[in-house]
């Protein structure tokens, strides 16, 4: 195995330059000179060569400290298989079969002991997984589980790392629906006068509005995913007279039934779906039914 290292640090991060100047002076120990050197000067045209031709790209910074790790997305496009921590892209993307996830020891408040935890983790991971299954040859020379997973790497990862999608996902997501919203606002921005007066009086009654009371049924101490739960809730609302409120979602969307003695409406805002917490289920649909008195409402 041989570890190739390229790179160079902002040159405002002191800290940084230490680190490369500590790895260069490791690098040229003549015990493990023929295994790790490092390239300075990293640029584009360095980084052009890099990809194609590694098998295993390491990233393995603190978490949650990385920032992004796109340098993976280029090597997952070239073949190359990531090793890195769940962080950024790659915990997102990262489904077992198209890389290997270090462990990493958030809770350790040593920064020693957690160096050393995920540092065994690392080299647990690379002695006993990457190696192995790296020279594992068939017949022919050919490392087939590897080319497994570099297949499985291209298939999963490939649509996904490409700057294409990037553009259709902010336009999609993020242009498109805010130039939708900018057109309703309407060009003499009364549109938004009126948003920016909802949202006030919204912020100024607030403070009055509270649970009171909840109920739930459906689900057991034990909740599994795809149960139901329903939930009973009780809440001051502002209005001259007591009023019940009904609120129910589910997967299609919010609805709200409203009953008082003289005629009113309810805008019901309630997610989609009601995460459990602590077991990560999400139940498709629920309840919420309200008995309210007079205070304050939004």
């Amino acid at each position: 195995m041989q570890l190739v290292i390229a790179g160079k640090s902002h040159p405002a991060d002191d800290g940084g330059k230490k680190l490369i100047q500590e790895m260069v002076r490791f690098a040229d120990d003549p015990e493990v000179r023929h295994r790790i050197v490092f390239l300075p000067n990293y640029d584009i045209a360095m980084a052009q060569p890099l990809y194609p031709g590694c098998d295993v790209w390491l990233n393995n910074p603190l978490r949650p400290y990385e920032a992004c790790g796109t340098s993976g997305m280029k090597a997952a496009l070239n073949g190359g298989l990531n090793l890195s921590i769940l962080d950024g892209w790659w915990d997102e993307w990262y489904d077992g079969n198209n890389g290997w996830a270090i462990p990493s020891a958030d809770g350790v408040d040593d920064p020693d002991h957690r160096d050393d935890l995920e540092s065994n983790a690392l080299y647990d991971l690379i002695e006993n997984e990457i190696a192995p299954r790296f020279y594992d040859v068939d017949a022919e020379g050919v490392p087939t589980r590897w080319l497994e997973m570099v297949r499985h790497t291209l298939k999963s990862l490939g649509p996904k790392v490409l700057a294409t999608r990037m553009v259709r996902d902010y336009v999609r997501q993020l242009y498109t629906p805010s130039a939708g919203n900018a057109r309703r606002l309407n060009s003499d921005y009364q549109g938004a006068a009126e948003l920016a007066a909802w949202k006030k009086k919204v912020r100024t009654g607030w403070s009055g509005v509270h649970v009171e009371h909840v109920e739930s049924s459906g689900v057991t101490d034990a909740p599994e995913v795809g149960d139901v739960m329903s939930a009973a809730r009780s809440w001051p609302w502002a209005t001259s007279r007591p009023r019940t409120s009904t609120c129910s979602w589910s997967t299609a969307g919010p609805t709200a039934r409203t009953s008082s003695p003289r005629a009113s409406s309810t805008r019901c805002t309630w997610p989609r779906a009601t995460r459990v917490a602590g077991t990560g289920s999400t139940a498709t649909s629920s309840s919420i039914t309200a008995a309210p008195s007079a205070t304050r409402s939004a």
